[in-house]
């Protein structure tokens, strides 16, 4: 029913994506809504698609409805022990705990990131301040994997939440196609983009698609956590042929300073 695929992610991501997925001869209907499904025997459905002013249909094996998520707190007597709770999921501080002392929550039940290791964090902290100790969850920096192929991941904010936010911000890319690696083992599509708050450098966000995305994304996840700047990653020293290079260059991009793909026009 959205514009893009993957509508939660960086336009620039997205439409690459989709240009890769045509290969796979996959088709896409953006902006559309499912009217109809039909049986039309011999295991098969026909599905009528909306999409604006005109109708398309095609025919399908299977038809797999996947509309969100939302939590599952029926029968779980929240209302009873008086814990807080509304339509995204149950209310819990930075602790993790809820607003009955002692009583703690974590997961998808909490509304928060639906992500499985987002739920572990979250669990770890609940865990230690139960036993006692003092311990609250930093979720700034909360990595996004998509396992298509070439993968997706990211973090951060997205070029389009940067400009709505009102940031002063510069971005650095680097194409996969430019990397000694990733020729190597024949996976040249995607890149790595980076977004940094222009005055100080900090970044803001990081978006990679290509070859073992899912795995190059912690150390964006590590800069934003330890407040970092695109020139922190610039200048730190990446092993030669690795796919973290790509990290390196697109950091250095940011100031117009990539040393193996042609500077960027001026103005």
């Amino acid at each position: 029913m959205l514009p893009q695929i993957l509508p939660t992610e960086d336009a620039e991501v997205a439409s690459a994506l989709e240009r890769s997925l045509r290969h796979f001869k996959i088709q896409f209907f953006t902006g559309a809504q499912v009217r109809e499904i039909i049986e039309i025997g011999q295991g098969k459905k026909k599905v009528l698609v909306q999409q604006g002013d005109s109708e398309k249909d095609f025919e399908a094996e299977v038809v797999l409805v996947a509309v969100g998520r939302k939590p599952n707190l029926e029968n779980l007597g929240l209302a009873e022990a008086g814990i807080q709770a509304d339509t995204k999921g149950i209310e819990v501080n930075s602790r993790m705990e809820t607003n009955s002392p002692g009583v703690y929550a974590i997961g998808d039940a909490t509304g928060k990131w639906l992500l499985a290791h987002f739920a572990s964090a979250q669990g770890e902290v609940a865990a230690e301040n139960a036993m006692g100790r003092e311990v609250e969850l930093e979720s700034r920096a909360v990595p996004r994997c998509v396992y298509t192929l070439p993968e997706v991941a990211s973090v951060g904010m997205t070029e389009k939440e940067a400009k709505e936010g009102g940031y002063d911000y510069r971005a650095g890319r680097f194409p996969f196609s430019a990397s000694g690696k990733a020729t190597v083992i024949g996976e040249r599509s995607g890149f790595v983009k980076i977004l940094s708050e222009a005055k100080y450098g900090e970044v803001l966000g990081v978006q990679i698609f290509g070859p073992h995305a899912t795995d190059l994304i912690g150390e964006a996840v590590l800069a934003m956590q330890m407040e970092g700047t695109a020139q922190d990653l610039a200048k730190t020293i990446h092993p030669h042929p690795t796919l973290t290079e790509a990290m390196k260059e697109a950091a250095l991009d940011v100031d117009g300073m990539a040393l193996h793909i042609p500077p960027r026009k001026k103005g």
